[in-house]
């Protein structure tokens, strides 16, 4: 009786784990970012400056800082990128 509460528990943990890890190993199969582009496209939404405020700025268009400190915000950067709904953020990598 106690094993059957304790197995969906135990499969989820192990199911957030294995998520962990791939997300881990599809980060560490990354390249360091070189420089980022936007696109045109843009829509002004904001979730880049949301998301990375140190990087993105949006005004009419969404913009990247001119001190925007790439090798140090790169976690934020790759997170605005899949964070976009138009996916007009280019990151190229070395």
């Amino acid at each position: 009786m106690c094993c059957k509460k304790l197995w969906p528990k135990l499969f989820l943990l192990k199911a957030m784990n294995s998520d962990r890890i791939r997300e881990f190993k599809k980060k560490s199969a990354m390249g360091k970012i070189k420089k980022i582009e936007i696109l045109s496209g843009c829509i002004s939404c904001g979730a880049c400056e949301v998301v990375c405020p140190s990087v993105f700025v949006v005004k009419q268009e969404a913009k990247i800082k001119e001190d925007a400190q790439i090798q140090e915000n790169e976690d934020c950067i790759r997170e605005a990128a899949d964070m976009c709904p138009v996916q007009v953020i280019r990151i190229i990598e070395e």
